[in-house]
């Protein structure tokens, strides 16, 4: 391995050195799916223990063999793992990640703890549970499927939905205001706010500083701030 980036918390991409001095890269993130769409014209279904790999190549090389390939491993709860690969010309994507994909799923069906890599970027949103600003949201209904990273809620008859992310912090919104003395940026009826210090560029993203946010979406702006309001405590200022 050349690089590990863990860019989300639900997510890694790595590069791996291949014998002729190229790179294979490889990203991965955790997920839920529950609705079976129909499979793309050209995806391969491999059954993997438990799961189903759904493969689906791309860009191919002169040759026809294809160097970027995409696989979605689906365990029958809805579980999900999606997997993406980049090969130098001349090997086959998909052959690739069929096989890192088997050892991810045989990793992952292990069950480790979240945080047992070296490589895990430890921000204050590891381990954070997004939904736990619903508990301070009188009324607040679930809606949709909590993931490591956003919860979806209804308050006050507007869905919410928020999540916890690194971002470069180059693409925050100029727009500011303030809410109970804390920064926030703003995007339409988008808030968010850094809540913690700057981390080193991961090598996948343009090279600047990279922050932990809060993000709440929300159709009502007033709403968004509410929830807002409730979320800042949940992770003090320095």
């Amino acid at each position: 391995m050349r690089t590990v980036d863990n860019d989300q918390t639900d997510s890694c991409r790595v590069e791996f050195a291949t014998p002729d001095g190229g790179t294979d890269e490889l990203s991965w993130a955790s997920m839920v799916v529950f609705a079976d769409a129909p499979p793309r014209a050209g995806t391969t279904v491999i059954e993997l223990g438990a799961a189903d790999l759904s493969v689906l190549p791309e860009d191919a090389d002169h040759s026809g063999t294809p160097r970027t390939c995409h696989a979605t491993a689906k365990f029958p709860a809805g579980a999900a793992i999606y997997l993406q690969t980049t090969t130098p010309d001349g090997t086959d994507a998909c052959a690739r990640l069929e096989v890192l994909a088997g050892n991810a799923m045989r990793r992952w069906m292990s069950m480790p703890p979240q945080g047992t890599s070296p490589d895990t970027k430890r921000t204050v949103l590891h381990g954070a549970d997004p939904c736990a600003v619903r508990a301070r949201l009188d009324g607040a209904i679930p809606l949709g499927t909590p993931t490591i990273k956003s919860c979806g809620f209804g308050y006050r008859g507007v869905d919410v939905v928020v999540s916890y992310e690194h971002r470069e912090r180059t693409l925050l919104s100029k727009d500011e205001q303030t809410v109970d003395g804390r920064t926030v940026h703003i995007l339409d009826t988008s808030l968010t706010a850094v809540v913690g210090p700057d981390q080193p560029p991961g090598s996948s993203g343009f090279g600047g500083p990279v922050v932990p946010v809060v993000n709440v979406f929300a159709d009502n702006a007033d709403v968004a701030t509410e929830v807002m309001r409730h979320v800042l405590p949940l992770f003090p200022a320095a």
